[in-house]
């Protein structure tokens, strides 16, 4: 074994400003045999580096010191069974070091002659202390500090992959309270699913889901301590992941991001990467945390306290650590920030006008669904439904009417009541143990607790000619001509038209009697798990566990109109017949009183939901020499994993029908996936000329679906340093996903959608194959001369059972520029690298709607589409019409393998650290550090169908060509001071169109964070900053995702301060 093997990086004098990169992004994440195993050495007399090099190897234990230390030392020979703490006492017997355990199964080496604070020198050796808060497995700061270490995952993804580490620290010291916050800015980060997307969803709101590349929350993994985590059903089709609130962020040691395909070894959803958060575990006596923030102007509050306790016991044999996490953070309403609270459109003379034509004005986005009353059109005896081209709007009495021509007053501004920013309100109880159970071998648990409430709200219902849909016979709910309140100027205009014997009016209109509507949701997380590792032998090491987590999702929903007493109330003749009825004025404001208000209002809706995984995982990992003079290490294992889901609706919203909620019709299933795999990595040269290191990387992982059989996944990958300073790399993943329990089962939501009949008004001329579907004896087809009498139909939504897998590729390749000493006498270092990617995933899964289902039925040779047939979830058909008027009364959307995606793009990552003190001036600071992060995106393109219309979504307000993130970090002694950005290209909210509206246009955007942090006597640290520094706004554009714009994407919170302590005793 050679300095060749050792792991090198940037220069900086002393530990304090180091982080075990041992530890690093890609690393397995899992614990190993402890200080006071015994194990067997067979040593010889070699230079100390090499000696504690080969420690490591057997230990599995990490090492952090200062290489000057140990220069020019020799390691002594040493044979025998010893436990790891007397083996290395013996090696520096005389070397004038001793060790100090930092905690996290890392030692440190200093001089014999220092005192030590070991609380201090946890905090500065940490991986969170990292000072520029992103470091890279492959480069962190410091070349004269040996970070050398704990089990690595194999293959070591940091050497073929581009990865990014977040250290806790960093996460802490800029004000973080969700982990979201922070790793959302990660320029390979594309989430949009968010806290501050899915207010207006429902079940979804304020969940925070990962998604590296955009590709979609189902095809990024995510894991804590290398495991997987608990994932959460969002409750709306596919919408299916672990929910980021889930972590507490005052536990996290360090976020290990790989941008890249890891499938075989981590599981077939990391196609686009995987993101593991790595949390506390060796923990030794109190810890606890305190910080509060808010913006400048006085809201979104912030408020968060975490209590730790670690104690070790069994002489050291044992540990336990227990922590209590809480926070709070305030929400915000659309009309609380300038670029929400006027929906825009456009508008000219004063009046909304039709789309791009006129002047994007603030506040004609507003809804044309008022509360004084919208009148449409009439319903006659018949049934049959006249809309009108020019509609009409009610005073605030009710009594008079005006033509519709979309001014301001004739629209209703929803921004004050709805929820721009979810308020959440979380509590955590983690604890983690482990106990040496015999020589080499120790048992561990963790268990997790994390409860999340959270409320968002919307505009009170805006009951439309659609919604408020008779179900039963799918037509609209009128006001009947009897009611006594019909206005005598909307009689004169039904004269005035020459209206034939109407039977009633058609009337939308908003219920702000309701009040707002409020789902309260909350989402409860439990999880454990108990496992055994261990050494079988030198190099060899065994991970078996057991883990089970599920989470449990409870929603209320308020402020919904029961549509039956509606009806009832609004015709005399019908609540004449019913208890408590009294006919309603629907015409105007005010008209409606409290006790009618009790009488239409619907009880609150309940929703259940339960997902849950049971898992059995065994891995072995050990050296494989193949070749002479080189060491290779292999990785394999087994993992058995069950999955479910339960999907429980509220029986009444079937029983009896409301407006302001959507229909769930629940769903239950499960799955098994049995899972071989292996990795392999193997150096095949180093040392010598033009191949200072040659490595490859190979493995492969077998899955067994009981939903779709036999899945395979397999990579290769190599790593060619022709010199020390300069390596490229290059990786290739090729495999295939299985649909998650989400996309196989997910019910809902259901409603109405208006439709055109394939059937209707047919031609003798007509002969095509949907011709012949409709004119077919069969249940869907149609009697001659059949026309549409009914334009609204049910619409359900289902996962689908028979989904394939989908086949996806991920290639990457780079290279990585490392030089030392750019600027003597400085100690200092630069790194780049630059990735290339390119991914595609083909069968595609996507969800598909009403009308598709529709075209690929009747547009198949005698209905042989599978969406012709019975629906495998609900055993009813996926398409069904009225035998009596042989309209369409329901049909069933689902999920099918169809699409091709395809991304491309290269990440650039910078960075320099230098030591100043060589220089000996009287600077305010002596450590500096830079780094950048940049991805640019060349091609995001999605084909719907295979030979569809390809769209290229590049530039769209998600993809944006440019992404950047940095920081520069001034340190000295115990303060260090953070100065932060972040850098989004321009956008377009239309990328489809060929000539943008002006409208449309995001322009690029920066941000900028400011933090200090300090370190006092006795394990406090008081840290805090600014946020959005220069108060920077998100911009206004057409058809933004929430509102006027992309909260998800920009900040909508503007400039905000927030103050913190961190204290260990």
């Amino acid at each position: 074994m050679t300095n060749k093997r050792l792991l090198k990086i940037a220069l900086m004098a002393g530990v304090a400003l180091s982080a075990p990169v041992s530890a690093s992004a890609g690393a397995v994440f899992a614990d190993f045999a402890g200080l006071h195993t015994l194990v067997r050495f067979d040593l010889d007399t070699k230079p100390l580096t090499e000696t504690l090099i080969e420690f490591t190897d057997i230990t599995g234990l990490g090492l952090v010191f200062d290489s000057r230390l140990v220069a020019g030392k020799t390691g002594p020979a040493l044979s025998g069974e010893f436990s790891a703490k007397v083996a290395l006492d013996l090696l520096l017997a005389d070397s004038g070091l001793m060790v100090v355990d930092v905690g996290g199964d890392t030692l440190a080496l200093v001089k014999k002659t220092e005192k030590v604070d070991t609380q201090t020198l946890r905090l500065e050796v940490a991986p969170e202390i990292i000072s520029t808060g992103i470091d890279t497995a492959a480069s962190s700061v410091i070349d004269e500090l040996l970070i050398l270490g704990t089990r690595t995952a194999n293959p070591p993804y940091h050497k073929f992959k581009p990865t990014v580490a977040i250290s806790g620290e960093k996460l802490r010291s800029s004000g973080t309270v969700n982990v979201s916050d922070y790793l959302f800015q990660l320029p390979s980060m594309l989430s949009d699913i968010t806290a501050a997307s899915t207010t207006i969803f429902g079940t979804p709101a304020g969940l925070n889901l990962a998604d590296l590349r955009g590709m979609g929350t189902e095809r990024t993994l995510v894991l804590i301590n290398g495991r997987r985590a608990i994932p959460t059903y969002g409750g709306s089709l596919t919408l299916y992941g672990v929910d980021l609130n889930t972590i507490p962020s005052g536990l996290v040691e360090r976020i290990d991001v790989i941008n890249g395909g890891a499938s075989t070894t981590f599981g077939p959803e990391a196609v686009a990467g995987v993101v593991n958060f790595e949390l506390r575990k060796d923990v030794d006596g109190w810890g606890a945390a305190v910080q509060a923030g808010i913006t400048e102007r006085g809201d979104r509050e912030e408020l968060l306290a975490t209590l730790t306790y670690g104690t070790d016991f069994a002489d050291g044999r044992g540990n336990f650590v227990i922590s209590l996490t809480a926070d709070d953070q305030a929400g915000l309403l659309l009309g609380e920030r300038e670029v929400t609270a006027d929906p825009g459109w456009f508008a000219i003379n004063g009046m909304r006008g039709a789309f791009g034509e006129g002047e994007f004005t603030p506040g004609f986005g507003g809804s044309p669904t008022i509360s004084q009353g919208l009148w449409q059109g009439v319903v006659y005896e018949d049934g049959a439904v006249e809309f009108f081209p020019q509609t009409y709007t009610f005073s605030d009495d009710g009594t008079a009417i005006e033509a519709n021509t979309g001014q301001l007053h004739q629209l209703y501004n929803y921004a004050s009541e709805q929820t721009l920013v979810t308020p959440l309100n979380r509590t955590f109880v983690t604890t983690y143990g482990s106990y040496e159970v015999g020589s080499g071998h120790k048992l561990i648990f963790q268990g997790n607790f994390a409860d999340t409430n959270v409320t968002s709200q919307l505009a009170p219902i805006p009951l439309s000619a659609l919604s408020g849909l008779a179900t039963e016979t799918g037509s609209v709910t009128a006001v009947p001509f009897s009611n006594p309140y019909v206005p005598s100027s909307l009689l004169d205009q039904v004269a005035t038209m020459g209206l034939v014997d109407p039977a009633g009016i058609i009337l939308s209109r908003r219920f702000e009697e309701l009040g707002p509507r409020a789902t309260n949701i909350s989402r409860s997380t439990l999880g454990g798990m108990v496992g055994l590792q261990g050494m079988l032998a030198p190099g060899w090491s065994y991970d078996f566990y057991y883990q089970y987590g599920r989470n449990k999702v409870n929603e209320e929903r308020d402020g919904l109109l029961d549509m039956t007493n509606f009806r009832a109330s609004l015709d005399p003749e019908l609540c004449a017949q019913i208890v408590g009825c009294s006919v309603i004025n629907p015409f105007g404001v005010g008209n409606i009183s409290s006790e009618q208000v009790a009488f239409l209002k619907a009880p609150n809706a309940i929703r259940n939901i339960e997902a849950g995984q049971h898992i059995v995982s065994a891995v072995f990992s050990g050296p494989l020499d193949m070749l002479p003079e080189t060491e290779g290490k292999i990785s394999f294992g087994l993992e058995y994993r069950h999955e479910y889901l339960k999907d429980t609706p509220d029986p009444a919203l079937e029983a009896r029908p409301v407006s302001g909620s959507l229909i769930f019709p629940g769903s239950n299933g499960n799955f098994d996936a049995f899972e071989a795999f292996a990795d392999v990595t193997l150096p095949l040269l180093s040392g010598q000329e033009m191949f200072e290191e040659l490595t490859v990387t190979m493995g492969g992982r077998v899955s067994e679906f009981s939903t779709t059989g036999t899945i395979g996944n397999w990579h290769v990958g190599g790593v060619w340093k022709p010199f020390e300073e300069l390596a490229f790399r290059v990786s290739y993943q090729s495999g295939r996903r299985a649909p998650n329990i989400a996309e196989l089962y997910s019910g809902g939501p259901g409603g109405t959608a208006s439709y055109d009949d394939p059937c209707s008004n047919l031609q003798d001329s007509d002969t095509g194959v949907v011709a012949q579907n409709c004119r077919s004896d069969v249940r869907l087809g149609v009697p001659e001369d059949f026309v549409q009498s009914r334009f609204v139909a049910d619409v359900n939504s289902f996962g689908n059972p028979n989904l394939k897998a989908e086949k996806n590729s991920n290639l990457s390749w780079g290279a990585t520029f490392e030089v030392k000493n750019v600027f003597n006498p400085v100690h200092d270092q630069f790194r780049l690298s630059v990735d290339a990617y390119v991914i595609e995933v083909k069968d595609f899964i996507s969800t598909l709607g009403a009308a598709q289902v529709l075209d690929l039925c009747y547009e198949s040779a005698n209905f042989d589409n599978a969406f012709c047939g019975i629906n495998p979830i609900t055993d009813a058909p996926y398409i069904l019409r009225d035998p009596s008027t042989s309209d369409l009364s329901l049909v069933t959307s689902s999920i099918i393998n169809a699409g091709h995606y395809r991304l491309k793009g290269y990440d650039v990552e910078m960075q320099y650290v230098a030591d100043l003190s060589a220089l000996g001036t009287d600077l305010f600071f002596d450590q500096i550090s830079f780094t950048g992060l940049y991805t640019r995106s060349l091609e995001v393109t999605f084909q719907a169908e295979e030979g569809g219309t390809v769209d290229n979504i590049l530039g769209d307000a998600k993809y944006p060509k440019h992404r950047f993130q940095g920081g520069i970090t001034l340190s000295k002694d115990r303060y260090a001071l953070d100065w932060d950005v972040r850098y989004r290209g321009k956008a377009t909210s239309l990328p489809d169109m060929e000539d943008p509206l002006p409208e449309a246009l995001l322009p690029d955007v920066w941000y900028h964070d400011v933090g200090m942090r300090y370190g006092l006597k006795d394990g406090l640290t008081i840290y805090g900053g600014v946020r959005n520094l220069f108060d920077r706004k998100a911009p206004r554009v057409f058809l933004g995702s929430v509102s006027n714009t992309f909260p998800e994407f920009y900040d909508t919170l503007g400039r905000r301060f927030y103050l913190g302590a961190v204290i260990d005793f």
